[in-house]
């Protein structure tokens, strides 16, 4: 159970196999998360272009350092996504130079074999295809649908050494394990090296683990604690008493340069990380930090954001637009990791910039601590979280870390106690749990006693969710992107959802039956609207405890996040809580986000009647390009005299077009207007001077044919030609 919340989850998010062939076949339009960061710049500083041109310049012979391992990694993935949008364009020879270049990054890829052989063969290279066919199955590809029915290998399935190669396909195999052996590295006078020694990539959870030894004592660790405030006078107290825990053991990994810093004075016995030159000159020490795990509890930062261009944001909304990242937030959050960041432009009351532009994340989780404002900010909550750390009985803290709950208790802890939360039931509210912390409410002091107050035998429970089902959209008739779905990410303790399709109600059922008590103790269930329209979502139980419930959400535009708030905010956010008789657990979050370039009109009974789309620089709203592609159209939906869809309008610069129910282009219609003939419609990415990007519609090679009953009939039959 604690390992699967730890791994299992992740593996599933972030992996790649052989049997995701599928990959090439689809257009994902996207700007991930690996390519971003390369543009990453420090609050205070400046763009380190020269140092990016070099790094980018990395030769083959560079990538045996295991902190080469996830830029490698992402140049594969820009690799990918290349032959990608060659196929889909149908440049086959131009597709066989970037396959053979992902092979020379990585020459035991199983699907770079595959898909190099696919290039030849639509070359008619029927020998070098069937050559590169027989190296992707001697490296484990295994899907033998894809060998029987992929067309781009239509031409091989003649030859006489084909079913040589299906039989070899249909053998077991066995892959070869390498492993690297590290060794812990010893933390001595305080720092914790992280060095090639002891750090090695792991390609399926795409993290570098690095491990170390901590061999002090208490005799030589070093005061708890050294401030004067009372806190840290009760944590010396405790030290003496032999009641609270201290820092043995726990790590604090600054992740900017040590430009916003813990002020380690405060806090002897915490050891801090250092990178070696070799992590250094990989970059792997800056910025946004879901690269790295460590076998130790650890408190980091980064106050760092991207500043510049149109994928301006912070780092927790850089994370939270990949459900890559994401779920490797959530692996921090079981695995006794906590990071705090700075929420620099992302929540600052106004609109495009004028004062800010209101509350601009997709999602609201409790993985990260976001503080208000830009460098610095976070010093005041790192402070706050170290000293509650220390606070922890020995016992206490070793079950929480033994049980992946360390950090949902710390973060029960400091949401509980915040300055105003003036009562339990405000916990109990969106009061509690804002995506964005003000420093001036953390109430170290009521952190810490509360943290050592704390027993073994009644301890905060655990919230997990799950998507039991939920609303299926189709993209090119509900929503119009580039290979994006309404599905921004599924993690244990946050689910995010963008609402894309036209619809005007989400429905979704989520467990929580998978929470958990520490000590088995019974639970009960609470679900609660943090942010939105009450009167817009509904909460059902369907089962007696509530551990189960039905949720309805209808569309909400950008609106205060509460009656008086000059905050305006595009997203509802409902909150999962257990409670175990003493303590409620940290909230588990379920978001929903409406595209804030769209602007929607409904009918009284909740029918789409029209979408206008308009980018800022059109005189739209700001909406988050790594979510949404720009684009300046109108959409007006028909209806049947029984309120059937038989499809829509778009008005472009002056230009009308009409699309039919399925959403094909309609290019010939009956005296009645109805459709007779229609193409596919393919939408892409382009990026404009500013690099933003916009969505640009093309017209596919499906053809399709409707036929009529009847005068009476407005549907139709819809052939493909």
């Amino acid at each position: 159970m604690l390992q699967s919340l730890r791994d299992e989850f992740l593996y599933r998010e972030v992996s790649w196999s052989v049997s995701h062939m599928g990959l090439r076949k689809q257009l994902v339009v996207s700007f991930t998360v690996g390519v971003l960061l390369t543009l990453v710049l420090l609050l205070p500083g400046r763009p380190a272009a020269d140092e990016e041109s070099r790094r980018d310049s990395i030769g083959l012979a560079d990538t045996r350092s295991v902190f080469a391992k996830p830029r490698l990694q992402e140049r594969v993935r820009r690799i990918r996504h290349q032959v990608t949008l060659l196929f889909r364009q149908k440049q086959f020879a131009a597709a066989e130079i970037q396959c053979a270049a992902l092979l020379q990054l990585v020459p035991e890829d199983p699907t770079g074999h595959f898909n190099l052989a696919c290039a030849q063969a639509r070359q008619e290279k029927s020998d070098a295809a069937m050559a590169s066919l027989w190296n992707s199955v001697n490296n484990g590809l295994r899907s033998l649908r894809h060998l029987n029915e992929d067309p781009d290998l239509e031409s091989l399935r003649r030859r006489d050494d084909w079913q040589e190669l299906i039989q070899a396909a249909a053998e077991p195999f066995v892959p070869e394990v390498k492993q690297v052996a590290v060794s812990p590295g010893d933390i001595k006078a305080g720092i914790a090296m992280i060095a090639e020694s002891n750090t090695r990539w792991d390609p399926r959870s795409r993290r570098l683990l690095t491990l170390f030894r901590d061999e002090r004592t208490r005799s030589d660790a070093g005061a708890i604690a050294t401030g004067t405030d009372q806190a840290s006078t009760l944590l010396r107290k405790w030290y003496e008493q032999d009641s609270a825990a201290g820092h043995l053991g726990v790590l604090y990994d600054n992740h900017d340069k040590d430009h916003s810093l813990l002020d380690l004075k405060l806090y002897p016995q915490l050891a801090k990380t250092r990178y070696s030159a070799a992590a250094r000159q990989h970059n792997v020490h800056n910025g946004l930090q879901w690269l790295f795990h460590f076998n130790r509890i650890v408190l980091g930062n980064s106050s760092t954001a991207m500043v510049s261009g149109p994928f301006w944001r912070s780092q927790p909304r850089l994370a939270y637009c990949d459900s890559q990242v994401t779920a490797i937030l959530a692996a921090q959050y079981f695995g006794n990791h906590v990071y705090f960041y700075p929420e620099h432009r992302d929540y600052d009351p106004g609109t495009n910039g004028a004062g800010g532009y209101g509350d601009v994340y997709p999602a609201n989780t409790p993985y990260v601590v976001i503080s208000q404002g830009s460098s610095g900010t976070d010093r005041v909550f790192m402070d706050a979280f170290a000293a509650t750390l220390a606070a922890f009985r020995t016992d206490v803290r070793q079950m929480l870390e033994r049980k992946a709950a360390l950090m949902p208790c710390l973060q029960m802890i400091f949401r509980s106690s915040n300055r105003q939360v003036r009562t339990p039931a405000d916990y109990l509210t969106g009061i509690a749990h804002p995506p964005v912390f003000q420093g001036d409410q953390v109430n170290k002091l009521e952190m810490v006693k509360m943290a050592h107050d704390l027993q073994p035998e009644a301890l905060p429970p655990v919230a997990i969710l799950e998507v039991v089902e939920e609303d299926q959209f189709q993209v090119g008739a509900d929503y119009f992107e580039a290979g994006r779905t309404e599905k921004l990410f599924t993690t244990p303790a946050a689910i995010a959802r963008v609402c894309r399709g036209v619809q005007q109600t989400r429905h979704m059922t989520i467990s929580a039956q998978k929470s958990f008590d520490l000590n088995q103790q019974p639970l009960k269930w609470h679900w609660v609207l943090l942010q939105g329209d009450p009167e817009l979502v509904s909460i059902q139980p369907q089962d007696e405890k509530s551990s189960v419930v039905s949720i309805s959400v209808k569309h909400h535009e950008r609106q205060a996040i509460r009656p008086g708030s000059k905050m305006e905010s595009a997203r509802v956010d409902i909150g999962v809580f257990v409670n175990n008789g003493t303590h409620d657990s940290a909230p588990a979050i379920i978001s929903f986000w409406w595209p804030t370039n769209e602007t929607r009109q409904y009918s009284s009974d909740g029918r789409i009647l029209s979408v206008e789309y308009r980018t800022q620089a059109d005189g739209g709203m700001y909406a988050d390009p790594m979510l949404v592609a720009g684009r300046n159209w109108v959409d007006r939906y028909q209806y049947d005299g029984s309120n059937q869809l038989i499809g829509w309008d778009r008005s472009t610069d002056g230009k009308k077009e009409k699309f039919s129910r399925h959403g094909y282009l309609v290019t010939r219609t009956d005296g009645l207007g109805r459709p007779l003939q229609a193409v596919e419609v393919v939408y892409t990415v382009e990026t404009t001077k500013d690099e933003s990007p916009m969505l640009v519609q093309q017209t596919g090679a499906g053809r399709f044919t409707y036929v009529y009953r009847s005068e009476e009939d407005s549907l139709g039959d819809v052939t493909v030609d």
